[in-house]
């Protein structure tokens, strides 16, 4: 099978890729699941995409050196911990983080960009280019605060929008992969990392073959 990462042949019976360690579970999944077991794409909830803004603000702001306890105690206060996906909790409670937890955590704000776009609360994003920026992010969310409002008067954008930004995602991501793949010059304007947490981000919302967060998949 090829790397849904950097496009080489690896072993399909191992779970990280050989040359560039990317997890390769989900791809792995889809292979091996038939048609009929296939699940129909659904849009989360506004409520849903809130409460998983809510949740990875706290995993962003604890992988920029807020206590960890301090944001698990939130999270649980405001009813936000049956949100929280197992390898985030892992992240929490981890005595000591390792650094590639920290790193991964750390990239979720382009995520979080996303589904703020997503709720109207940024005007505009560039699908692929200029990280965000987390204290700006936190200032627009209640953080360590009372999050019921915040919940209550979230709004999604309509479909026909959120059907467009997932196109151009979608584009964007097949550009940079098809890239690497053929050994071309890179594209332009669009940060590999940063596209993958947008496509990551983008297809969670979608309910991409019903896939929980630590389970989504962002094959082209």
């Amino acid at each position: 099978m090829y790397c849904g990462n950097c496009g080489k042949l690896t072993s399909d019976t191992n779970r990280y890729c050989e040359h560039c360690h990317f997890d390769l579970i989900h791809i792995q999944k889809l292979l091996n699941e038939g048609d009929e077991d296939e699940s129909e794409d659904e849009f989360r909830s506004a409520a849903a995409v809130a409460r998983r803004c809510l949740v990875m603000c706290g995993v962003v702001a604890a992988s920029h050196n807020e206590d960890r306890l301090t944001i698990v105690s939130w999270l649980k206060s405001e009813g936000l911990w049956k949100d929280v996906s197992p390898q985030e909790r892992s992240f929490f409670q981890a005595k000591k983080p390792t650094k590639r937890q920290l790193i991964h955590a750390s990239w979720r704000v382009e995520a979080l960009y996303l589904f703020l776009w997503a709720l109207r609360h940024i005007a505009a994003i560039e699908v692929g280019k200029t990280p965000a920026d987390p204290p700006r992010l936190k200032s627009l969310l209640p953080f360590l605060g009372s999050t019921s409002d915040f919940i209550a008067n979230s709004e999604l954008r309509s479909e026909v929008e959120i059907f467009d930004m997932n196109e151009k995602v979608y584009q964007a991501h097949w550009s940079v992969r098809n890239a690497r793949i053929n050994s071309a010059p890179a594209p332009v304007n669009i940060d590999p990392g940063v596209i993958m947490e947008r496509h990551y981000g983008i297809n969670w919302l979608m309910g991409y073959c019903g896939q929980s967060w630590d389970d989504v998949s962002t094959d082209t």
